[in-house]
């Protein structure tokens, strides 16, 4: 659990001196030892995989819409082409009773 730790702090303290330029890892080594900044560090990986499960689920749902929207999609077109295709069929249908109404005249 401590080398956990540890290695957290040290994940922790390089994305820290990316944002204030200035390095903390060291210290960071040094007080890991102590229990309130063992508590303290524990506090901040657990807010930071709550942020992180936060954005997945909220990453899922947008793409849950997104797959929703897509099939709404996709279907709506599909029954247009058959509702075209019926409309073709019956206008041959209709072609096909005029012409031989023409042939065979009674």
């Amino acid at each position: 659990m401590l080398m956990y730790i540890q290695k957290s702090a040290r994940i922790l303290s390089v994305q820290l001196d990316k944002l204030c330029g200035t390095p903390s890892y060291h210290a960071l080594d040094q007080a890991v030892a102590s229990p309130c900044v063992l508590s303290q560090i524990l506090m901040l990986l657990d807010a930071l995989s709550t942020v992180h499960s936060q954005k997945v689920k909220k990453a899922k749902e947008q793409q849950h819409l997104h797959n929703k929207e897509h099939f709404r999609a996709r279907q709506k077109e599909e029954e247009e082409k058959l509702k075209q295709q019926m409309d073709l069929r019956k206008l041959f249908l209709i072609q096909g009773q005029k012409k031989e109404e023409i042939r065979s005249p009674v």
